[in-house]
């Protein structure tokens, strides 16, 4: 009788802990189990970007971390410490087109938690700003989960290709660290699923809106400019959906008005070429599933400029590529019935854009906007962003045609472990305490930067409020509206 309720207990809990992994909404003790392997999985993922970023305690001279990053965060320090508006720059070294002026730089954070350099250094703020980024991209995450009913298994290899994956860490690595606007892709993500739905309001405006404004606060004028984009082809590409697109960009435009008014100082005086995308599919399978020197350079065909390994490198590994193309890809979009097939020609447009001078030659409309990106081979982070939620979504469907099976979840579990491997030794490759001894030093003095206002500059002065007061003014607009939507819809 003991051995026999023993063995039913172990079954039983064994059960609980299969269905907490993968099924989509377990029940019972299974909820509060799949809940801690979620919790799990987010400390897990704060320790592989300690790992990174040697807990926020690493060199700052080479690369970006010494051009920019560093010199441009050590001004911010200097205006939150002296309790000084961060307008004009000591040295224009740093800022593209040599500007004194700091908020014409489309790619300069300006956001409220700058306000922790006040107690901590230029890279403990950094480590910090990205792990409160990854942590508000987790929760886009989460929602994405319970919108598209994933398991804990599902939700493991999504969160993991899209944190981890080989385009941002090696940003962050040469210290492009305004890139944790990528961060917020799974809260776009779920506005489009919202509006692929039939969702038309003024509410669903207000949250894109506020959520461009945000991205594009961070410095994240690239990961702005290509969700832009993205946003423009879907409604040429998604019947429907063109004029509530047209009446949505142009509010988001004025929402982010704070950071295009002063912009506008700048045309005309950045005049960086156009460098390259892949030049072939096969150059960007290679970046999915091959490690890649972060000090090399891959030399692109008919002399083109060199393209250096952060700009072209994607790496998810060959089980996570598999894994992507498959169910994301496959079964997400291109199936008959595929449930994304209205967004197969917006994504294919993007990643037409990652190849070759396609976009060069979309540069050559009268935009100024689109002068601010001048490596394609970038872009492709919008395409996998979605290919790994579509993938997620279409594995656990797969999972469910045969509930219970051991067998697809026994060769899930060996693929999961088999895709953390591959991840985690490219993270090992570009973790900056091991990148650093690659790079050639390069010194800067932190004292340089420092703030220097002047207040005779009227008319920056005058861009910089007169666009924060109409951002103010469509972000209350906008909640007005919505209100009164939500009022009418309850009535």
């Amino acid at each position: 009788m003991q051995l026999a309720a023993a063995t039913n207990l172990i079954t039983n809990a064994w059960g609980g802990i299969l269905d907490s992994l993968f099924k989509a909404r377990p029940a019972g003790q299974a909820r509060a189990v799949a809940w801690a392997w979620l919790a799990i999985l987010f400390a897990l993922g704060v320790v592989w970007y300690g790992v990174f970023f040697n807990w926020g305690d690493h060199s700052l001279f080479f690369q970006d971390w010494a051009d920019i990053t560093g010199p441009r965060t050590q001004f911010l320090r200097d205006a939150v410490q002296t309790g000084q508006l961060p307008l004009h720059i000591s040295d224009p070294s740093t800022m593209h087109g040599n500007t004194l002026r700091y908020l014409i730089v489309p790619d300069t954070l300006i956001s409220p938690q700058i306000l922790l350099l006040k107690r901590f250094s230029v890279q403990r703020f950094q480590f910090i700003n990205t792990l409160l980024f990854y942590a508000l991209g987790y929760a886009g995450l989460l929602l994405l989960m319970r919108r598209l009913g994933l398991s804990v298994a599902a939700f493991a290899a999504l969160a993991l290709l899209f944190n981890f994956n080989g385009n941002i860490l090696a940003h962050f690595t040469v210290g492009h660290m305004t890139w944790t606007g990528y961060f917020l892709f799974p809260w776009f993500a779920w506005l489009v699923l919202r509006l692929l739905e039939g969702e038309r309001s003024w509410g669903w405006t207000l949250w894109m809106a506020g959520l461009m404004l945000v991205i594009w606060l961070q410095g994240s004028f690239h990961q702005f400019l290509w969700l832009l984009i993205l946003l423009g082809l879907i409604g040429l590409f998604v019947r429907g959906t063109f004029w509530f697109i047209v009446r949505a960009g142009v509010v988001i435009l004025l929402a982010c008005a704070f950071r295009l008014f002063p912009a506008i100082l700048l045309y005309g005086t950045y005049g960086a070429s156009y460098i390259a995308g892949y030049p072939t599919l096969g150059v960007l399978w290679d970046s999915l599933v091959q490690f890649t020197n972060p000090l090399g350079t891959s030399f692109f065909p008919q002399g083109i400029e060199g393209v250096s390994p952060w700009e072209t490198t994607s790496f998810i590994g060959l089980v996570g590529a598999g894994f992507m193309l498959y169910f994301g890809g496959v079964r997400g979009l291109l199936a008959r019935g595929a449930p994304y097939q209205k967004l197969l020609l917006p994504l294919a447009g993007m990643l037409i854009l990652s190849m070759g001078h396609f976009f060069g030659y979309l540069r050559l409309l009268p935009i100024p906007l689109l002068q601010g990106e001048r490596v394609g081979t970038r872009i492709i982070s919008v395409v996998l962003a979605f290919l790994f939620i579509f993938a997620a979504e279409r594995f656990q469907r797969w999972l469910e045609e045969d509930a219970g099976s051991w067998l697809r979840q026994a060769g899930a579990a060996v693929a999961f472990v088999l895709m953390c491997e591959e991840v985690w030794l490219n993270l090992k490759i570009w973790a900056i305490p091991n990148a650093v001894a690659l790079y050639w030093w390069v010194y800067y003095d932190r004292h340089k930067w420092f703030v220097r206002n002047d207040y005779a500059d009227t008319t920056y002065l005058a861009l910089v409020g007169g666009g924060l007061a109409l951002t103010l003014l469509t972000l209350a607009g906008l909640g007005l509206l919505a209100w009164r939507e939500r009022r009418r819809r309850a009535a």
